[in-house]
């Protein structure tokens, strides 16, 4: 490859290598704490609370601040019912 061909972006992962997110310890076991503390770990799916957790941080909001907040519905379709997880920011 000539260097006019050479891409800047970075390699995407290579087939069968899955890419984890990670979370520092302190922040992600403070926002569980807050789960634990309003009643909420027991009500969410461990994905669930993943989601949170990647949410909270990538925007940086604190949950004890009342920056974010989370609730789960429920909703039916014909005869599917799924869960839906909603991060709602504080204004």
């Amino acid at each position: 490859m000539s260097p006019a061909q050479v891409s800047h972006f970075p390699a995407s992962p290579r087939e069968g290598q899955l890419t984890v997110p990670t979370i520092p310890d302190v922040q992600k076991q403070t926002i569980l704490d807050y789960l634990k503390a309003f009643g909420l770990a027991s009500e969410l799916t461990e994905p669930e609370k993943l989601q949170f957790i990647e949410i909270s941080q990538a925007f940086g909001l604190n949950p004890f601040k009342r920056e974010v907040h989370v609730a789960v519905y429920m909703a039916r379709a014909n005869t599917a019912s799924y869960r839906s997880l909603r991060a709602t920011r504080a204004i």
